[in-house]
Order: structure tokens, then sequence, then C-alpha cells
């Protein structure tokens, strides 16, 4: 099993700038564009303020690094349009760990380790998939 975590990349500025129902919407953007690259048996949630948990059964991290960058790549072909009329680009990073890993024996530690990898993906300059290692 493979656990792929998006982080919306400057979702803070957003907010910030173009208020909360704007980003409201544009969570419901990502929501839409992660569940319209889902395959059988794969599963995605919200879990944070903008983080999003893709859980993929039978799925090397290879592999679901490949998913996750279709999905990237996917979000990053649309905008959001403000209430002002300006359109705004969208990008997330991701973290990919997998349960076969040698350091993941728990629930937790493949959360942790697909956290480190997202982490790794944003101070690599954002918009991006990394693999846990």
């Amino acid at each position: 099993m493979s656990l792929v975590l998006f982080d919306i990349d400057h979702f803070k500025r957003v907010n910030v700038e173009h208020g909360h129902p704007v980003g409201d919407r544009m969570l419901r953007l990502i929501g839409r564009s992660i569940l319209s690259k889902l395959r059988e048996g794969e599963t995605v949630a919200r879990v944070g303020g903008e983080e999003f948990a893709l859980l993929l059964r039978d799925t090397s991290a290879k592999n679901a690094a490949m998913g996750a960058e279709r999905i990237r790549q996917a979000i990053g072909q649309t905008t959001l349009e403000t209430d002002s009329g300006h359109n705004i680009s969208v990008t997330v990073s991701a973290g990919v760990a997998c349960a076969t890993d040698p350091a993941a024996h728990s629930a937790e530690t493949i959360c942790r380790l697909a956290d480190q990898a997202l982490y790794q993906a944003k101070e690599q300059g954002r918009n991006r998939v990394v693999i846990a290692r």
C-alpha cells in the first residue's frame, strides 16, 4: 500500500489576498480534480486545511508517484477565477511513501514518511512529487 499526501501550494496566500470563499472554491476544485483521476480501489480524503491524502492499495511507491504526478499535472492545468475576475493558477506538491519500504513499519510511520517527502517537495520548489527515501 502507498500513501500520497498532497498540499496546495501557497494556499494561505490565496485566503489572505482573495478571501476565504475563494479558498473554499479552490479546495472544491482540487478535490474534484483528484476525484476525476482516481482509479478503482483508490481512496482520497481531505486531512488538513489544504492537505489531501490518497491511499493506493497494492501499489508500489514508483507507481503511486506516477499517479500523483498525473494528478499534479491535471491540477496544474486548472485555474480558479476570483470574485474580481482574476485567474489564479493552482499547483500542488506531493509526498509518497509505501508500506513495503523497509522504514515503514506502521501507519504512523508511513504517514510520517509521506509527510517528510511532502516537506522535501516544498523545499525543492513546490509543484512536484517526491518519494520518501
